[in-house]
């Protein structure tokens, strides 16, 4: 069973890059549908681009539905990122940090 919270965060993860993108100007609020303020846009981030490509080529959907639809690919991309930037390091679950988790 995956510890408490662990569901949500691939969901907290998206929200934040949602967040983000509004920020920048780049996804505007439509009638509560997250709508691209701009087809040729981008960020420079390729976790952010994809995101951004992402809600382009899909249909309107309420900001709600973006924070829950594919958000484990935003994470895992978010993960592998920062896995690659050394700031996470990639390696077997820890409870508490030395034990093994318990299956």
């Amino acid at each position: 069973r995956p510890p408490l919270g662990a569901d949500v965060l691939p969901r907290l993860v998206r929200a934040g890059a949602l967040a983000e993108l509004a920020q920048r100007g780049l996804l505007v609020d439509d009638h509560g549908v997250a709508t691209p303020a701009d087809l040729d846009s981008s960020t420079g981030d390729p976790v952010l681009d994809g995101l951004l490509e992402l809600v382009r080529e899909s249909g309107p959907r309420p900001w709600r539905g973006w924070v829950s639809a594919w958000a484990g690919y935003t994470f895992t991309a978010v993960r592998e990122q920062l896995t690659a930037g050394g700031w996470l390091r990639a390696g077997p679950r820890r409870a508490l940090g030395f034990l093994p988790p318990a299956r």
